[in-house]
Order: structure tokens, then C-alpha cells, then sequence
């Protein structure tokens, strides 16, 4: 599902901002954007937590630069940055307990605030499991949310322009008598 709605929100997202309309669409299509890059954003955390945690069976220990790490052994199809999360901010190697975790400042670029991203490498027994330091923001729900949005968007317009349609044969009939 998950990769289904990562393949639709670019889409969905173009369509309502490319469609101008009106400021709630242009304000939906930002937040369909902002799920892709949070769905992005994790599932290359994953795939740098589990790189490393690979490497770690082969006693090659956590890197000391997880930004050279991730442009290293991260491979991008589309040429993008894969020392950089989906908003262009530099990935954090984020140490708590003795356990390491693979950061993304989230949204606002900040590390440190509500809106940051964690992934697990390895917990301080040598397991990528335990504590995930991660908000319960859920992707999947938020799309889904934001299509019945869109949804009820689109339908309302449709009933609005049908409205004019109406209106407008209406003239055209009495301009017609």
C-alpha cells in the first residue's frame, strides 16, 4: 500500500498544485507533497539503518560521518543526494542509551523538535529493535485523509459548476424567448 501511495502522491499532488484552483487545493497539494517526502524520507532511513547494521555484522562499526556514509553506499536512481533527507537536510547520527539511530530533522529542518524522524541501527544489546524514537505520524492514514479531502473538494466544485451550467441554460432559454 505503502508503495502504491508513494507512487500516486507525486501525481496527485502535481495535479492540484499544477491546477491553481483555489487556495484550500493549493494548500492540499502541499500536504500530499509533504507525505511523499515524510514516506520517502523513511523508507531511505530504513535503508541506511539496515546498510549500517549490515556492516556492523562484519565488525565495520557505525560510521563517523553517516552523511559520506549514505552518498557511499546508498544508491539513487535519479541522481538526488543521498546524504540529504527529502526536505535537503543533511542525515544525523543520533546516539541515545548507547543505542544509534539513523536521524532526519523533519519538515523544518531543525534537529531537536516534534517533527524529526528516527530510525533504529542498533540498541545497546547489538539489536536493530528497541526503543523507535520516532513521532506517530502515519503516511498511509494522511493520504488517505487527504484523497477524501480532495475528493470532497472535487465534488463540491463539480456541483458548483454544474450550478452555472444550470444557471447559464437558464439565461439562454429566456434570452431565446
Amino acid at each position: 500500500m505503502i508503495s502504491t501511495l508513494m507512487k500516486l502522491t507525486p501525481l496527485l499532488a502535481a495535479g492540484v498544485a499544477i491546477s491553481g484552483g483555489s487556495e484550500e487545493l493549493q494548500k492540499l497539494g502541499a500536504e500530499m507533497i509533504n507525505v511523499a517526502k515524510v514516506i520517502k524520507t523513511t523508507s531511505e532511513m530504513d535503508d541506511i539503518a539496515k546498510g549500517i547494521y549490515i556492516d556492523l555484522q562484519f565488525d565495520e562499526g557505525i560510521p563517523d560521518d553517516i552523511v559520506a556514509y549514505a552518498r557511499d553506499n546508498m544508491d539513487s536512481t535519479k541522481g538526488l543526494d543521498t546524504g540529504l533527507d527529502a526536505w535537503g537536510t543533511e542525515w544525523q547520527l543520533y546516539i541515545e542509551d548507547d543505542s544509534y539511530y539513523v536521524q532526519s530533522c523533519g519538515i523544518d529542518g531543525l534537529c531537536g523538535t516534534k517533527d524529526d524522524y528516527f530510525e533504529i541501527i542498533v540498541d545497546n544489546k547489538g539489536r536493530r529493535r528497541g526503543k523507535k524514537v520516532t513521532n506517530a505520524y502515519d503516511p498511509e492514514a494522511a493520504m488517505k485523509q487527504l484523497i477524501e479531502r480532495k475528493q470532497d473538494i472535487d465534488e463540491r466544485m463539480l456541483q458548483k459548476l454544474e450550478a452555472e451550467v444550470e444557471k447559464l441554460k437558464a439565461l439562454e432559454e429566456a434570452a431565446q424567448e
